[in-house]
């Protein structure tokens, strides 16, 4: 799945890069992957877009 190697690729770069929180992104990336594999392919139109991974700038 994308997420999951969007994830490793991220992880170098953890926890910010360029102002970028890559450790939030690392986590709600991870958090909706394992929701989408909870809901199954059949499913997935059920994913709630509100909870997607969002990029967001470090403090």
């Amino acid at each position: 799945m994308l997420l999951e190697e969007g994830v490793e690729r991220l992880r170098p770069f953890a926890p910010s890069c360029q102002t970028i929180d890559v450790a939030a992104l690392i986590a709600d990336a991870t958090a909706a992957r394992e929701k989408l594999i909870a809901l199954g392919p059949d499913r997935m139109s059920e994913f709630d877009l509100a909870s997607a991974p969002r990029v967001r700038f470090a403090r």
